[in-house]
């Protein structure tokens, strides 16, 4: 924070008006900013959550591959069996 003490020889040119504005002007950047840490937190909880669901989505696809080979095996199995045997 700005001390007084620096302020306090206003230059040429600086008013004590000029000086509460840059105050009220820092006030406001403050509040901005706080804005925008929460608005940034509530993007780090998405962007987690939506990389859990992406693993979730890619361990799934990772079982489609045997679900497809049981399912065409125990086909094969029941032709193989409604064979009759000579």
């Amino acid at each position: 924070m700005i001390s007084s003490r620096i302020l306090t020889p206003l230059g040429p040119g600086v008013s004590k008006k000029d000086v509460t504005d840059l105050k009220v002007d820092m006030a406001e950047v403050k509040t901005e900013l706080k804005s925008i840490d929460r608005r940034l937190e509530k993007v780090e909880g998405t962007q987690d959550a939506l990389i859990k669901d992406v693993s979730d989505l890619k361990g799934a696809k990772s079982l489609i591959i045997p679900v497809v080979v049981a399912v065409l095996t125990s086909i094969l199995t029941l032709l193989v069996r409604s064979i009759p045997n000579p």
